[in-house]
């Protein structure tokens, strides 16, 4: 699916991954002064999952918030996405989730929710023959001055643009 948006200012000088179905922009734990940590310390991307043969039709959402590798921090809030039905909400991650945005863990392409993360989902309903686009940003949880993050993730949801 198409869009455009605006990134957050972190977000500007790093590359975009495995565009396509999935696009995400990486700010390394180097570029942080993080240490400890064996993945990015934040993360933006947007996934469009294909649905696997025999995949239940509810979105992902539904199938992370019922993981018990994850613990749900506050209430699923909705919203709209350019005039799109969406649901969002923060999760903590305990233990990684492999493929937890709803893609299959066979593709090569497929983000892992890593532990020790926290995490805003906005799972977007593009249509009833499609499963739902998901957009989320990560960030550790030992990473300072955290408070920002989610207001720029919403500005990122406000910002996005579908195209035809």
């Amino acid at each position: 699916m198409p869009f455009s948006s605006a990134l957050p200012a972190w977000a500007t000088s790093a590359t975009p991954a495995a565009p396509g179905r999935l696009v995400e922009w990486q700010k390394q734990c180097q570029d942080t002064g993080l240490a400890d940590c064996a993945h990015a310390s934040r993360e933006l991307g947007v996934l469009a999952p294909a649905r696997a043969a025999g995949q239940a039709p509810s979105g992902p959402l539904v199938t992370l918030l019922d993981d018990p590798r994850v613990a749900v921090e506050g209430e699923v809030s909705h919203v709209t996405v350019d005039g799109r039905f969406a649901q969002v909400v923060t999760v903590r991650v305990l233990r990684d989730v492999p493929a937890g945005l709803g893609c299959e863990v066979a593709v090569s392409a497929c983000p892992t929710l890593f532990a020790g993360t926290t995490v805003r989902i906005a799972e977007i309903t593009m249509s009833s023959a499609r499963l739902p686009l998901m957009v989320w940003e990560s960030w550790t949880t030992c990473q300072v001055a955290t408070e920002s993050l989610p207001a720029g993730f919403e500005d990122f949801l406000a910002s996005m643009r579908f195209t035809p």
